[in-house]
């Protein structure tokens, strides 16, 4: 014992036994003194995506959510959200603490704040964004929602052509039978998975977003009920087929209708029937609509007739009075719009297929022929005709002047004639049976005068009609105006099918009709004149001014007219133009150009535009030029304007952009300098980087909608301002416009089709700028693109209600402009279609409730959000 103590005497002597005792001293003071502060002042233990055991217990939402797990993998996992209702915590007395009070859990981190130990137990649901939702479905489990695999997509092995920073899911229907279900049970299955309630409307879920937020598609208004104290929103096919639409058009209101306070409604099939009403049961009157009285009616209801009934979008709501008696009205449309309307008021040119546009060059048409002959018309041989009055002799001008009713003497020259008939008018039924024996001679009104009109006292007319002859059941007829004379009229032509030297050989003359003389020396003549001969001569050479020259060729021959060709005068087309900057003057180089590097071996010089073999050439060589009122000139090679034409459409019109200044045409995208030149109306029209500066008509109205019912409410937080609206104008095939087309009836054709990745930052409209998103839009709202709606399906019915919508995809351009619709059908611009804007959601916003049904759609609720 002695020994121990002795031992223990010589420890605590030892020097450095005294410097640890004295570093244990130390830390003990510290250590108290540090666990006096942390009981009398706050303690933060702040957790970054780490688990601190002793501080917590976490339980994790199992996938079928049908319960928790305990985890125990050191980190906090991600995509979920903390359940305020479950979660608990308590002091080392066991004592519960308000959670509310000393923690904060946000995705991933959690924070405590006390003055105590405190022990938490966390239960941990899955975050239940749409993306989430939807994304959970891509796997072989459900084959009804695939992974976007297009152009540009983030998974390419080029950095730099990743376009998406998040994998895109979008609802599919693939045609036939999949997955052990038929196709009308695949389209059930989505159309139950995809609706949502947002801002008082239906939507559906076209696809995910690169922002892991939701692209929507509105479809309409939803019935509206209530069950056990909640709210319930009914989206399905059965609801009210038809409702007041919310986009204002304009609609005169000139004239008697009825007009009321309010509707009623009642739904049979796919006709919806409205009734006014007056609030205090009154009987709804007409009123006699003029500009004076036209803002009496505004904020009242109308079919726009005198009944009080109307079906479908007929009934209007007088919103405003715009001008006169126009008015700015809404009316009852399908369900999936907020309205129809044109995506531009004009189709004439494919600047106007952009979203937005700016430089418009509009084409001209032209019917490139020569003049039309002859002129003669037709009319039955029936009751009618034959109580027409007819007579030997007229009068014109101031020669019928006295017989005339109104006017002045000085208002019956040029366009103000005055035709009355002379002599002793008959009925024709009187001159073809004059005896009435029941055996009618026709041939009695050839060389007869008749102003078409069955009243004897009605007989002054600006038209005078000679009867030429009469065949079967029809009489013919030339009509007499502006004061000329018949003789004026009367003219022959020389046919023959050989031509030598310029001249026609041994041609045959045919008169368009014989005069009232002629027929007195042979009164068989008139069956030798053009209406009864026509049809020998098609596609013969012709003189119109002599029997020995040659002025062209005949292409059609009708008993009414035949069409010719000057083919001593033809047209120059050349795909080789120079602009002179001093003279203000083009210049179309042909095949035989006197400058060497200028000559174009495609010129050509075309007489007969009728024929494929000739037109076609203009694939080849498409200017002309043009004279001083824009329509094509024959045999120039020198103009202050040329044409470029494109197209011909099958009743011989042809189409041309008519370009002055300097200004051309060029699909030549190999040489910058030519095709991204602001000269090259292609480029001004399509790609100049101002090409966004006008809104397009569908356009300006959704704008206007979203003014109305989305701006400053409070769901406008939810919507994503950097989301895409691609309306791609990248071109897929010049067509007919191509310097080396084989023909000018083909199509300029655009990638309406072709992949999400909208390249081109000026056809990828968005609200904000961002890499992608070119900022150009007012609001986030758009239309969607022919690619995100046949992302959906090959079904082309699994959009619900109205399936005529424009998308904002650009199709094709010949003669007009086409946007695509989902019909899958050609629609040019100025037609009127469903209108069905589109957003996208946050990646944060989840729904608040609902399964996806029709019926029980999910419901995305601001205060839950």
């Amino acid at each position: 014992m002695k020994d121990i103590k002795n031992k223990v005497l010589q420890i605590i002597n030892n020097k450095n036994f005294k410097r640890i005792a004295i570093v244990v001293i130390l830390f003990a003071l510290i250590f108290g003194f540090y666990k006096s502060i942390s009981n009398s002042n706050k303690d933060l233990i702040l957790v970054n995506n780490r688990i601190d055991r002793r501080q917590f217990q976490i339980y994790k939402q199992k996938s079928d959510k049908s319960g928790y797990d305990k985890i125990d993998t050191g980190t906090f996992p991600s995509g979920y959200k903390l359940n305020m209702s479950l979660s608990h915590c308590e002091d080392n007395n066991n004592n519960s603490v308000d959670i509310s009070s000393i923690l904060s859990y946000s995705d991933g981190k959690a924070e405590v704040t006390s003055n105590k130990t405190i022990m938490c137990t966390l239960y941990l649901d899955e975050i239940n964004t749409f993306y989430r939702i939807l994304a959970s479905k891509s796997d072989e489990t459900n084959p009804l929602v695939k992974e976007y695999q297009g152009e540009g997509w983030v998974g390419t092995a080029n950095a730099e052509d990743r376009f998406f920073t998040s994998h895109i899911y979008s609802w599919y229907v693939p045609s036939g039978s999949y997955g052990g279900h038929t196709q009308a049970e695949n389209v059930s299955t989505v159309k139950n998975g995809w609706n949502v309630v947002f801002a008082g409307y239906c939507w559906q879920i076209l696809r995910t977003t690169e922002n892991e937020g939701i692209k929507l598609i509105y479809n309409g208004v939803p019935d509206i009920g209530e069950s056990n104290g909640v709210t319930t929103y009914d989206c399905s096919e059965n609801r009210s087929l038809y409702h007041m639409g919310e986009m204002e058009k304009e609609y005169n209101i000139s004239g008697s209708k009825k007009y009321a306070d309010s509707y009623t409604s009642s739904t049979s099939g796919s006709t919806t029937t409205y009734t006014l009403v007056n609030n205090d049961s009154s009987t709804p009157g007409t009123i006699n609509i003029t500009a004076s009285n036209a803002s009496s009616v505004v904020g009242k209801y109308t079919c726009g007739n005198t009944s009080t009934t109307c079906t479908n979008n007929n009934l209007r709501k007088i919103v405003s009075i715009k001008e006169g008696t126009t008015a700015n009205v809404i009316n009852s449309t399908y369900r999936g719009n907020i309205g129809n309307s044109a995506f531009n008021s004009s189709s004439s040119s494919f600047s106007l297929m952009g979203y937005m546009y700016n430089e418009i060059y509009s084409h001209s048409v032209s019917y490139l022929y020569s003049n039309e002959e002859t002129g003669v018309g037709s009319m039955n041989i029936n009751s009618t005709s034959l109580n027409y009055y007819y007579s030997d002799s007229y009068l014109s001008g101031t020669n019928a002047y006295t017989y005339c009713s109104g006017g002045s003497a000085s208002n019956i020259e040029g366009n103000h004639t005055c035709y009355t008939l002379a002599g002793t008018p008959l009925q024709g039924s009187a001159i073809v049976d004059p005896t009435n024996s029941g055996t009618p001679d026709y041939s009695n009104l050839i060389g007869k005068y008749t102003l078409q009109s069955t009243s004897s006292s009605q007989n002054t007319s600006s038209v005078m009609y000679y009867v030429v002859g009469y065949s079967n059941t029809y009489i013919y007829l030339i009509k007499v105006e502006k004061n000329h004379p018949l003789t004026y009229y009367q003219k022959s032509y020389y046919f023959s099918q050989n031509v030598e030297n310029g001249v026609l050989q041994n041609p045959t003359e045919v008169k368009n009709f014989v005069t009232q003389a002629e027929l007195q020396t042979d009164q068989t003549s008139w069956q030798n004149t053009w209406p009864f001969v026509y049809s020998n001569y098609s596609d013969s050479n012709v003189c119109i001014t002599g029997n020995s020259c040659f002025s062209g060729h005949t292409t059609q021959s009708y008993y009414g007219y035949f069409i010719y060709y000057d083919a001593t005068n033809p047209y120059k087309f050349s795909n080789t133009i120079t602009y002179d900057t001093n003279t203000n003057k083009y210049t179309i180089h042909m095949s035989d150009d006197p400058d060497m590097n200028l000559r174009d071996s495609n010129a050509v010089s075309i007489w007969d535009l009728s024929q494929a073999t000739e037109y076609n050439k203009i694939g080849k060589a498409h200017y002309v030029c043009l004279d001083g009122n824009n329509v094509p000139a024959k045999n120039t090679l020198e103009c202050s304007s040329v044409g470029f034409v494109f197209y011909r459409d099958g009743n011989k019109y042809y189409y041309y952009f008519p370009l002055s200044s300097g200004k051309y045409f060029s699909t030549d995208e190999s040489n910058s300098n030519v095709f991204n030149n602001d000269n090259n109306i292609l480029y001004a029209s399509l790609y100049k980087s101002n090409v966004n500066n006008t809104s397009s008509l569908i356009k300006s109205r959704i704008d206007k909608w979203y003014e109305e019912y989305l701006l400053n409410s409070p769901e406008e937080a939810l919507i994503d301002s950097e989301e895409i609206f691609c309306g791609s104008r990248k071109i897929r095939a010049y067509g007919n416009f191509a310097p080396d087309s084989a023909n000018i009836t083909g199509s300029l054709s655009f990638y309406y089709n072709s992949s999400l990745s909208c390249p081109n930052k000026l056809d990828a409209y968005s609200k904000t700028e961002t890499t992608r998103g070119n900022g150009a839009l007012l609001y986030p709202v758009g239309l969607i693109s022919a690619y995100e709606y046949n992302m959906l399906s090959s079904v082309p019915y699994t959009l619900l209600g109205e399936n005529y919508f424009y998308h904002i995809s650009p199709y094709m351009y010949n003669n007009q402009t086409y946007a695509y619709v989902n019909t899958g059908s050609l629609l040019s611009l100025d037609n009127e279609r469903g209108v069905r804007p589109s957003i996208a959601l946050k990646g944060n916003v989840e729904p608040s409730r609902g399964t996806g049904s029709m019926t029980d759609p999910y419901v995305v609720e601001v205060s839950n959000s």
